[in-house]
């Protein structure tokens, strides 16, 4: 599939206003960061952002606008990125302090240095990555920096999962934790997986809604989870996501 085919793709799918429901879009990684059970995962992202008061911030894959409320209401001069108008136009509903553009990750449309931080949620699985790295090193101001988290490609349980429930699996392209290690802004990264065991009762929140259960268990597996992932490679390479900071030299 040639990159126009890809993008007409992701417009159509990305387009279509029905819910895909909660197997299909937990496959592709879309609501990673949203359950209740990931509430740590999530204000770890944010606290990588940094301060954001004054700061030009472009959010890739900004969907329907839930986390350019949150970086608005901190301050940050905010732009949101979508190909899908159905999500743009929501996305200003939720955000509407907030400016929206329809464009290519890998094509965007802004001037050289045109933001001090770059961050999304599920959005590297379906760019090519060393285009999409080329294009935010271009758009990011020196010592700028890119945050985002990512589901990864060798979660034991999410390998068959996936095949089972992503109907379109030619969206995604998961990266590894290896991948994840090896992209560059050029002044250093961090990548730090998450969620081991511990992605076993996020799946059963989204699927049946959260509860005191589903949190606590969460809680306690993460903290297996970390432990593991400072023991053991293997471990950490079979995370189901990564958080993930890279900085602009």
């Amino acid at each position: 599939m040639d990159d126009k085919d890809r993008l007409d793709e992701l417009r159509r799918f990305f387009g279509d206003e029905r819910d895909p429901g909660p197997l299909t879009s937990l496959a592709l990684g879309e609501p990673v960061g949203r359950p209740i059970a990931l509430f740590e995962l999530r204000r770890r992202w944010r606290k990588a952002l940094g301060k954001l008061v004054g700061r030009r911030t472009l959010e890739l894959g900004c969907g329907h606008g839930g986390e350019m409320a949150f970086l608005a209401a901190e301050g940050a001069a905010v732009v949101g990125m979508d190909l899908s108008p159905a999500r743009l136009k929501a996305a200003l509903r939720n955000a509407p302090a907030a400016a929206v553009v329809m464009a290519d990750v890998e094509r965007m449309p802004f001037s050289d240095g045109a933001f001090a931080i770059v961050c999304g949620n599920s959005i590297l699985l379906h760019l090519d990555r060393q285009k999409a790295f080329a294009e935010m090193g271009r758009i990011l101001e020196p010592g700028g920096r890119a945050v985002f988290f990512e589901p990864l490609d060798s979660h034991p349980a999410l390998v068959v999962y996936r095949a089972l429930f992503t109907k379109r699996r030619s969206l995604a392209s998961y990266p590894s934790l290896e991948e994840l290690e090896g992209l560059s802004l050029g002044a250093g990264s961090e990548v730090e997986p998450w969620y081991l065991a511990a992605a076993l009762p996020v799946f059963a929140e989204r699927l049946f809604g959260s509860s005191r259960l589903t949190r606590g268990l969460t809680r306690l597996l993460a903290r297996l989870d970390a432990w593991l992932f400072r023991r053991s490679r293997w471990a950490a390479q079979r995370a189901w996501t990564a958080l993930a900071v890279y900085r602009r030299d």
